[in-house]
């Protein structure tokens, strides 16, 4: 038959109590700082991506607000960037194309003129003014109209 242990005293029992109390406070602890470093990186990596992400959209408005502006100059002297015929680079080109259409679909449906229509016009215009400088050198001024007030007295 095997022996019984010896039974401990209370005072060493409340002792080893206490220390397995102790190290589990000790275990919590630990807990709580590795769980609040590992809190405070996620909010770290969390704000770093925040801000790459924001300036990745910053730079993608930049460059299609340079894009848009550039199509509006070619829009306003006559030109177009329409897509050559062929697959696109990108699906952003692509996209850029299909946009430029619809503007000026949407234009032509409003009653704006075409690019050509209005490089036509511009010539037109550039034509007759020099048609009125040369009738301008060769008639004489034309006289004031006289006010209303001259016109009573005279």
């Amino acid at each position: 038959m095997p022996k019984k242990a010896a039974p401990t005293p209370p005072d060493a029992q409340a002792d080893t109590a206490h220390q397995i109390w102790l190290a589990g406070l000790g275990a919590f602890s630990q807990a709580q700082k590795k769980g609040s470093e590992a809190l405070q990186k996620m909010l770290q990596d969390g704000l770093d991506m925040q801000r790459q992400a924001q300036q990745t959209a910053e730079q993608k408005i930049a460059d299609a607000t340079a894009k848009m502006s550039a199509m509006a100059q070619q829009l306003a002297q006559g030109k177009t960037a329409m897509p050559k015929s062929g697959a696109p680079a990108s699906p952003w080109d692509s996209l850029e194309g299909l946009f430029e259409q619809r503007v000026l679909q949407a234009l032509a449906r409003m009653g704006w003129p075409t690019p050509q229509e209005w490089q036509d016009l511009t010539e037109r215009v550039a034509a007759l003014e020099q048609q009125l400088q040369a009738k301008g050198r060769t008639a004489a001024p034309a006289k004031k109209p006289r006010s209303a007030k001259n016109a009573r007295n005279g």
